[in-house]
């Protein structure tokens, strides 16, 4: 299997949600099992071949702590420096992500060497484990430690239930200064950097994985290779938003059934309360009742034997309310284990809807920075087109000064991203953002800028990059600014 190629992918995340805890540790209900099966690639009957490695040793999965109570412990004993500590929503990225794997083909042998796999919703329960896996597993795991410290491998866990066997690995980026800080450890000063650093990893990984016949694939910057047309790619994002609206709405139809069943709860719980408060006012009552008899009873020696009749009734009342009592109190005991199983649940939920809410945004935002990259080249090539025929040597530094060829080749990403909330009707936020990253310098006309009814997605984007191109333009103060600065050098 000379073909078959590693894989490995790293993503800076800003924390680890409870709904990516859960589905990396399959700290799953029954109902969000069932959810798992029917909309993704999940095998509930090879679930338990998952294992994960810890200081060194092959475990079943531990569920019984979540990755970021583990992450909360680390940073806790170890007095790492989160900068998302205190911040209303986290902004930093404090986690790396990443995932090692392979060819399908080549990842499966080495799970589960020759038995049938029935990939289409089988029974693969009499399935087993090969060992073969588990020494691929160590192999990675010794890599990781190696490279980013053992102590700051906080989850590592190989899953077997899917298509594809791979590893999920959850680390945390630990610099020189005990901060917590992806940028630093993986990506480094730019995007350049970051290419780099990922290049020079994959070669690193792939002295680890040639035994195990995985091996590194070209560079796309080499082979140029294209997976999907931009056309594919569009429709396969928009396939990706459906689906998550239609979990966005199922998660919301749960969280709708929870909120009825624990307010149904928090009443039975209420009712059982009053219950029993009304019940030790009655037994309340009648201790004293019965102490009244007893005493009665010392000093009455005519009435003595009807007195004693009443005191043995009183008795017997008091146990059947003490019987009562301790039956409420069972029923309210159970009642509010129903009441917080609910909470919990709910609380799952709320982050699991929290997460496809950031997916969606997520993939909404790739098909607007689609729109406008696509664009923004087309403006790109016009621009040049018209300038390189006017070219010479004395004129290039003019010809090109603020034109928009310049200036995304000087601040692309910060034009196209203003350009993408102006797209997105966020004019606000494109201002705010213009105005932070040195903009301000508007347009010279006052002509009226918006979206017209005839505009189609590319006339808008187009409209959008061109808007954007002025805003992010510096303010005549801060032109000067810089020119000061620049003849005090």
């Amino acid at each position: 299997m000379a073909n078959a190629k590693q894989v490995l992918d790293i993503r800076g995340d800003k924390g680890v949600p409870g709904g990516m805890s859960d589905e990396i540790q399959r700290r799953w209900s029954e109902k969000a099992w069932a959810k798992a099966v029917r909309n993704g690639n999940y095998d509930r009957s090879r679930a338990h071949l998952n294992f994960e490695i810890v200081r060194g040793k092959i475990q079943p999965i531990d569920t019984k702590r979540s990755i970021p109570k583990r992450i909360a412990k680390e940073v806790k004993n170890r007095d790492l420096y989160d900068r998302n500590v205190g911040l209303p929503e986290p902004k930093y990225r404090t986690i790396a992500s990443i995932i090692f794997g392979g060819s399908r083909e080549r990842m499966l042998e080495m799970a589960f060497g020759k038995q049938t796999i029935d990939i289409d919703g089988g029974d693969n329960s009499k399935v087993q484990r090969r060992p073969e896996i588990e020494r691929w597993a160590m192999d990675i795991y010794r890599f990781a430690c190696k490279e980013w410290g053992k102590e700051n491998v906080v989850s590592f866990v190989c899953h077997l239930d899917e298509l594809n066997p791979h590893i999920h690995a959850t680390i945390l980026p630990v610099d020189d200064r005990d901060h917590l800080h992806f940028k630093n450890v993986f990506a480094g000063e730019n995007k350049f950097d970051f290419r780099d650093n990922t290049l020079a990893l994959h070669d690193r990984l792939a002295i680890i994985n040639k035994p195990w016949g995985l091996y590194r694939g070209d560079p796309k910057e080499l082979t140029g290779a294209k997976h999907r047309t931009t056309e594919q790619y569009r429709r396969a994002v928009r396939r990706e938003t459906q689906r998550l609206e239609q979990e966005i709405e199922e998660s919301t139809s749960i969280l709708n059934d929870l909120r009825d069943q624990i307010q149904l709860s928090q009443q039975a719980v209420k009712g059982l309360q009053t219950m029993i408060e009304n019940l030790r006012k009655e037994k309340i009552k009648a201790e004293d009742e019965l102490a009244q008899l007893k005493k009665q009873a010392k000093t009455d020696a005519a009435n003595r034997d009807e007195l004693q009749k009443l005191i043995e009734a009183k008795e017997k009342a008091l146990a059947d309310i003490d019987a009562k009592i301790t039956d409420k109190e069972a029923k309210q005991a159970t009642a509010q284990g129903t009441l917080n199983s609910l909470l919990a649940e709910i609380g799952k939920n709320k982050e699991t809807l929290s997460v496809l809410r950031d997916q969606t945004a997520q993939t909404r935002a790739e098909r607007i920075h689609t729109q406008i990259m696509k664009a923004g080249f087309e403006s790109v090539i016009n621009s040049f087109g018209k300038l390189v025929t006017h070219l010479s040597s004395e004129q290039d530094k003019e010809l090109f000064d603020g034109t928009m060829l310049s200036d995304l080749a000087k601040n692309g990403s910060k034009i196209v991203t203003c350009a993408g909330l102006l797209f997105a009707g966020m004019v606000d936020k494109a201002t705010d953002f213009a105005h932070s990253n040195g903009g301000g310098g508007g347009s010279s006309d006052q002509s009226p800028w918006g979206r017209d009814p005839k505009d189609d997605d590319r006339i808008w984007a187009l409209k959008c990059l061109h808007q954007a191109h002025k805003m992010m333009k510096p303010s005549p103060v801060k032109r000067a600014e810089t020119v000061t600065r620049f003849h005090r050098r």
